[in-house]
């Protein structure tokens, strides 16, 4: 994980998951992501955090195509898609609405 912020157990009663928090960029949002990374199909709806930034993955490889003056957004996308992708951790209450 490519995050300085150190991993806590969320606070909900009865969650165990270890979670990380980061500002999206988009929003500026604190957020709070599961810490351990997704892989393969399961990386759908995940962030990539860098330091305690949340990118979104096709903002994050246009952010570098430019940034770092890339040939191609397709080697940006090559490039984030080796960082670790975070699914944000979020718990429904009976509503449905997030807590």
């Amino acid at each position: 994980m490519r995050t300085t912020a150190p991993s806590k157990v969320c606070n909900r009663p009865g969650c165990d998951v270890r979670i990380v928090l980061a500002k999206r960029v988009d929003t500026q949002r604190w957020v709070p992501y599961e810490a351990e990374p997704r892989e393969g199909d399961a990386m759908a709806g995940c962030h990539v955090l860098i330091g305690e930034q949340a990118w979104k993955p096709p903002a994050l490889a246009e952010h570098w195509q430019v940034q770092f003056e890339l040939p191609s957004i397709d080697k940006a996308r090559d490039l984030v898609a080796q960082y670790p992708h975070h699914r944000p951790h979020f718990h429904l209450t009976t509503e449905g609405e997030p807590t």
